[in-house]
């Protein structure tokens, strides 16, 4: 099953991608869910809290997408039904393509993949460098 960094290497030749991190889902003081901590993350009082947070993610979780973070006053997050995390595609004209029903329980990889095939153009395949073969002959033996 494809992975999201995955997606994100396949297909970010004709889309770009962004992960948009919005408040903190599991909180330790707010809504702790055992097994889904990564670190002690409290409910974001400030800006560089937020982005504290959102840095230690990405790095714990080796996410390859370029990030950006919500602003405190939560409005991507509302303006796109965003919590706890959703996925998303958006058109060149800003319209909402597709959406995932909330996560983590609502999108899967592999379903995402099938949309991006029907929404994007298919990636160019990058060609592997040819692996040197045996000279056919003493003419192509380099002297």
């Amino acid at each position: 099953m494809p992975t999201l960094n995955e997606l994100y290497g396949k297909y970010q030749s004709v889309a770009e991608f962004y992960l948009v991190y919005i408040r903190e889902a599991h909180g330790l003081d707010a809504w702790e869910l055992k097994g889904n901590t990564i670190k002690d993350i409290l409910t974001h009082k400030n800006m560089d809290e937020r982005r504290a947070a959102a840095n230690m993610c990405v790095t714990d979780m080796k996410i390859d997408l370029p990030t950006l973070v919500d602003t405190m006053d939560n409005a991507t997050e509302i303006a796109y039904t965003a919590w706890p995390d959703r996925l998303y595609v958006i058109g060149v004209d800003g319209r909402i393509l597709h959406k995932t029903a909330p996560g983590p329980w609502g999108f899967r990889a592999k379903r995402f993949e099938e949309t991006l095939k029907d929404l994007l153009p298919e990636p160019e395949v990058k060609a592997q460098p040819e692996a040197e073969s045996e000279p056919k002959s003493e003419a192509d033996t380099p002297a």
